[in-house]
């Protein structure tokens, strides 16, 4: 009877430990491949999309923009700098006034 018993329990606890370690190692296998595929392919479609649509986008923009700049015409004729229209005070001062008794000392007006 002991060694049914020991037989029953040896079955048993292989049995357990056996599909426990294959579920174990299972689910890690599993997701470690299923992360890796999905992260590859990920990373392939992102990239391949990323590029394709970069250079469209950037050789329609650069159709778009590509034109010959205006010529500038030549003129032969000189530019000139317009005279102010009006003068510094100093200019002022500088012209003879009648009756200006000193250009350096404004009149003294007591009241």
């Amino acid at each position: 009877m002991g060694v049914m018993v020991g037989m029953l329990v040896g079955v048993l606890v292989g049995v357990f430990v056996w599909v426990f370690v294959g579920v174990l190692v299972g689910v890690f296998v599993g997701v470690s491949v299923g992360v890796f595929v999905g992260v590859s392919v990920g990373v392939f479609v992102g990239v391949s999309v990323g590029v394709f649509v970069g250079v469209s986008v950037g050789v329609g923009v650069q159709a778009e923009t590509t034109t010959t700049p205006p010529v500038l015409a030549f003129t032969v004729m000189p530019v000139s700098v317009p005279e102010p229209s009006t003068r510094s005070v100093k200019l002022q001062l500088l012209v003879w006034q009648p009756g200006a008794v000193s250009l350096m000392m404004p009149p003294q007006i007591s009241v």
